[in-house]
Order: C-alpha cells, then structure tokens, then sequence
C-alpha cells in the first residue's frame, strides 16, 4: 500500500516480501517524489516473512531520499503511527 498523510509518504508492507513480491515495494520506493513530500517511511510492522535478499531496495531509497534532501531515519513498530515525526 502507498499512501500520503500530509508530507509523508507511507508504503507499507505486509505478509510476505520474497522473489515474487519485491518488484512491488521497489517500485513504490522509486516513485518519483510528490511535491510537498518530505519524508518516506516503508512501515514495516505487518511484515511477517522476508527474504533477506528482498531488503535491498531500503538501503537504494534511503540513499535517494538523502540526494533528494528528504528526511530519513529507521523506526521500530513501538515508535507509534507512521506519520509521527521521527
């Protein structure tokens, strides 16, 4: 799911992230940036499955934001709804 709260773009990810599912999430990553985003959080609370292979595109995004003068930064699930500010 890709969604926007204010300035923060949300993708979650949930169940399974493996071979068959990735292209999914690396696509949501490379979208280009809307105006007014500020920040990108891949919520990750609901994944219960992942490759370890698979985790490759969060290290590319991240990156991306940095070049693209987003905020960035890890969160755990505990740390409250995605749209908190870090």
């Amino acid at each position: 799911m890709d969604d926007r709260q204010g300035s923060v773009r949300i993708i979650s990810v949930a169940g399974e992230l493996d071979h068959e599912t990735a292209e999914g999430l690396r696509g949501a990553l490379a979208r280009p940036v809307d105006d007014g985003i500020m920040r990108i959080v891949a919520y990750l609370a609901d994944l219960w499955f992942c490759d370890s292979t698979r985790l490759n595109p969060l290290p590319r995004a991240r990156l991306d934001a940095e070049a693209a003068g987003l905020r960035r930064g890890p969160r755990a699930p505990g740390d409250g709804p995605p749209s908190d500010p870090v």
